[in-house]
């Protein structure tokens, strides 16, 4: 008797520490993801205050240069409010 016990009491405490890691892992995870932009001058200097208005995203030059992904309004809803960036030139953009 008191060994079934003992296999309860462990599945019961791996049961509750997985749990535990299963609400820590939610809970910690970033709500929505962001894109972190960088605006610099000619010079590479960050420009600070520079307003991004969010209609479309693309990827660093490659393959996909040829245009962006744009943002319909009437399919997806009310577009991502402008974003200033800070001292340092970066504007986190959440898409």
């Amino acid at each position: 008797m008191r060994k079934s016990r003992g296999w309860l009491w462990a599945l019961m405490s791996a049961a509750f520490g997985f749990l535990l890691l299963l609400g820590w892992l939610v809970w910690s995870s970033p709500r929505h993801p962001v894109a972190l932009i960088r605006v610099v001058d000619v010079a590479g200097k960050p420009v600070a205050g520079a307003v991004i208005r969010p209609e479309g995203l693309r990827t660093k030059p490659g393959p996909y240069v040829s245009g962006w992904y744009g943002w319909m309004t009437g399919k997806n809803g009310v577009p991502n409010k402008p974003v200033s960036t800070d001292a340092n030139g970066y504007a986190h953009v959440p898409y």
